[in-house]
This record gives structure tokens, sequence and C-alpha cells, in this order.
């Protein structure tokens, strides 16, 4: 069955109001930090509105996938990369696989901010991590 376009419209659009929602919020934080912390990467945790991270990314159906199996040194695992994106954001959805049958979920959102620098936004647990770097 393929895919429903206005479906489809609807996750891309959550997006673009997480991205209303988030740039302002770099911004503020970037306007604070030196340009040279940027060069290797300036890592801080912040306050995100939990609701907004989860309608946009973690409740997001996911347009595009890729598969990798991959071996490590306590078993085989698969990994899928789900992955959607639209102007400068893009999200993804993390699936690992284990051969012990463990499944690791995990998500991360990309904002390109002023052309030369990139915000990488992950949750862990209950708190996000963000990290600022330049290009």
């Amino acid at each position: 069955m393929p895919i429903d376009e206005n479906q489809k419209k609807k996750d891309l659009e959550k997006l673009l109001v997480f991205k209303d929602y988030l740039e302002p919020i770099l911004k503020e934080i970037l306007e604070g930090v030196d340009q040279e912390d940027l060069e290797f990467g300036y890592t801080k945790e912040i306050n995100i509105d939990t609701n907004t991270w989860e309608n946009a990314v973690e409740q997001n159906n996911y347009y595009s996938v890729n598969t990798d199996t991959l071996e490590h040194h306590d078993g085989v695992y698969l990994k899928a990369t789900f992955s959607d994106s639209i102007e400068n954001i893009s999200v993804e959805r993390y699936i690992n696989i284990r051969s012990n049958a463990k499944i690791e979920i995990s998500h991360r959102c990309f904002l390109k901010l002023n052309d030369n620098i990139l915000a990488i936004v992950e949750k862990n647990k209950d708190r996000f991590k963000l990290t600022l770097t330049s290009e």
C-alpha cells in the first residue's frame, strides 16, 4: 500500500512547528557561546517541553528507513534508522535489535542554524542534551 501523502504532509508539518518552537531557544543559547567552543562542540543540558518533543519526534511517523546488520563483541544486531526532514530540520529514530532480544530506541533532532552551525538535540530519560558544532 502506498504512503498516504496527506498523512506525510501532516507529519512533516509537525516538524516545522517543532522547528519554530526550538529555533528561538537555540539562538538564545548560541548568543552566549564563544565561537571557538563551537569548533570542538559545545554541549549543554536544556529544557524543552516534553509534550512538544514527543508529538514532533517520538510520535511522528517516519518515511525513510535505512537498515544495517552489525557485529559487536557481544553479538550481532540489526540497526534501523528512520528519518524525516524538511527545510533545515531533520529527525531520526534509531532502533537497535540485539541478538539477545534487547531493543534500544533513541531519537535525535538536527537543526541547522546560520548556515554553518548544527544543533543536535537528544533525549536521555527525561533530560535533553544539546550539542552545537560549527561546520
